[in-house]
């Protein structure tokens, strides 16, 4: 019997099909269309998704699968394309967001000869080192085979991003239909539970401790494990920490055991007995000078799910890996068990550290709480106040500390930021639409600043016409005031020419509610807490995008760096 002939772009659209994919984030270029048609006629399956540039579509597609916990599948055209999309590949491999970016390149007749928009060897070398895999497909037959294989690796712990690129000309070659015969979802191998004597050391020594300290990371929530941290919390009476710069929330913040970020108690690492980290992320954000997150004086049990972390930051007494959830269980049973054969009384040195940051914390709140324009502590509490299941995204430059410091997430999976280890301004904006994508339930309230949301704004496009329950809140403090900040603080005097700099926002000002209404988006400016609250609540009842511009304060600013 003759079998059926299909394309190589049809055989990329069924594959995606069978795989799962549900969208496709692609910019079109001239060589890519075949692709675009086959997308486009299995439309019921794939969501078709673009952007105005090739960098917001590629934060997109982070953010989907950021908030997904699966691939998102990333098309772009050629170098420049590929060039444009490594902002969404670097914070990709930062944050193990699973992702499958496809390049078109050159066709296989003329690699060598530096044809159109062409690589001196293969495009896949751009991202090497960011990726987990990198291919380039010889051949139509073998597209079902790479992109099976591509989806599994991206989502196999540690989750990241892997590269393929499509010769253009296999978008027309003619394969036989049973090339997909073999295509299926793979049930992604799950990292086993740790080492049982490693579980019984740590345990003896946590039973031991008398001021406990359980520092947690991105890991615990990224690989569905908050659960069993906040169980592991209590069995052991540990305060708890999270990382300085989470791109996922480990622990509900509104937990009586949560004290605050790392960064914030240095003196409770300083303080402990014993010190476990979970899936943490622990650059020191302080310039030169010792490590004041990872403690020296205390016994130090390290997990991980990638086994290459788990000496990243310092040798410890105990290392783990395997997946976070079973490991916590296990960790939670051995020192419960511990506990009953040796009489151990609960501890509660965390109480009173507890009192003391929500003591703090109400100071920021209380600071200027009626002033016009806005404290940031008073911008937050209005966002915590209309904002419950609701998607966060945060990344308003100095002021996205408020967040972190005084909203409670008592739903902390709804919570995305990004590290300090992907550091990437404009990633907030279109990564919440890509949130927005892969929770269709749930609004998105993203948290960003003037200057962060200049490098992305025209992602907003991309919401109005997706039409994502996305509420953009901007906070217009005059523009990088974390700048000029920094530069009084070292004794500088290169503050004084801020705007001619480009760091302010002031020559000429810009009119963030026009852009945006440009865009598509209804927008208002709002300077006052009762213009704010009533905005807002507004705002996350639509059932489309919208902008809020707040003025904000710039003396907020300092508060970071203190």
């Amino acid at each position: 019997m003759t079998q059926a002939k299909i394309s190589g772009a049809e055989a990329i659209a069924r594959t995606l099909v069978k795989l799962g994919a549900g969208h496709v984030f692609n910019v079109a270029g001239f060589g890519i269309q075949p692709l675009v048609e086959a997308v486009d006629r299995h439309r019921d399956a794939l969501r078709y998704v673009s952007a105005l540039n090739e960098t917001n579509l590629a934060l997109m597609a982070n953010g989907y699968g950021l908030a997904a916990g699966r691939p998102a599948f990333l098309s772009v055209y050629h170098t420049s394309g590929t060039a444009l999309a490594m902002m969404g590949v670097t914070t990709a491999w930062a944050d193990n967001v699973p992702l499958v970016l496809a390049s078109t390149t050159e066709a296989r007749s003329v690699s060598g000869r530096d044809p159109y928009a062409a690589v001196p060897r293969y495009v896949t070398d751009m991202t090497e080192q960011f990726t987990k895999w990198s291919f380039e497909v010889p051949s139509a037959e073998r597209i079902p085979e790479v992109l099976s294989r591509a989806f599994a690796i991206a989502a196999t712990p540690p989750m990241g991003p892997v590269h393929i690129a499509f010769p253009l000309d296999l978008y027309g070659e003619m394969v036989d239909e049973s090339v997909l015969d073999s295509v299926r979802p793979l049930a992604v191998p799950e990292p086993g539970p740790a080492d049982a004597d490693a579980v019984r050391r740590a345990a003896a020594a946590m039973v031991e401790s008398r001021d406990p300290v359980l520092v947690l990371g991105s890991e615990v929530a990224r690989y569905g494990a908050v659960d069993e941290a906040v169980g592991l919390a209590e069995a052991w009476g540990a305060t708890v920490l999270i990382e300085q710069y989470p791109s996922r929330m480990p622990f509900p913040t509104a937990h009586a055991q949560y004290v605050g970020k790392v960064s914030d108690h240095r003196e409770v690492v300083a303080e402990a007995d014993v010190l476990l980290y979970v899936g943490c992320e622990l650059t020191e954000q302080r310039g030169p000078g010792p490590n004041l997150l990872v403690g020296t004086g205390a016994a130090r049990i390290v997990h991980s799910v990638d086994p290459a972390a788990v000496t990243r930051f310092f040798t410890p007494d105990v290392a783990l890996t395997g997946a976070p959830a079973q490991v916590m269980a296990a960790l939670t049973d051995a020192v419960r068990a511990c506990a009953a054969a040796s009489g151990r009384r609960e501890n509660t040195t965390y109480v009173e550290r507890r009192r003391l940051a929500r003591a703090e914390r109400q100071g920021l709140v209380d600071d200027g709480f009626e002033d016009s324009p806005l404290r940031a502590g008073r911008i937050v509490s209005e966002l915590a106040a209309v904002g419950g299941g609701c998607a966060v995204v945060n990344q308003a430059g100095t002021a996205a500390i408020f967040a972190e410091r005084l909203w409670d997430f008592e739903e902390p999976e709804l919570y995305f930021g990004i590290s300090a280890r992907a550091s990437a301004q404009g990633w907030a904006v279109p990564a919440a639409v890509g949130v927005s994508l892969a929770l269709p339930d749930r609004p998105v309230i993203v948290f960003v600043g003037d200057g962060g949301f200049m490098f992305s704004a025209t992602a907003i496009y991309s919401a109005a016409k997706l039409g994502s329950r996305v509420v953009f809140v901007v906070l217009d403090n005059g523009g990088w005031q974390d700048i000029g900040a920094s530069s009084r603080k070292i004794g500088g005097d290169s503050h004084l020419r801020e705007s001619e700099y480009g760091w302010i926002f002031d020559s000429p000002p810009i009119d963030f509610v026009a852009l945006a209404g440009s865009l598509g988006l209804p927008a208002s400016r709002v300077g006052t807490p009762a213009q704010l609250r009533a905005r807002l609540r507004e705002a996350v009842d639509a059932t489309g995008p919208s902008l809020v511009v707040v003025e904000g304060d710039p003396k907020d600013v300092e508060l970071f760096f203190a």
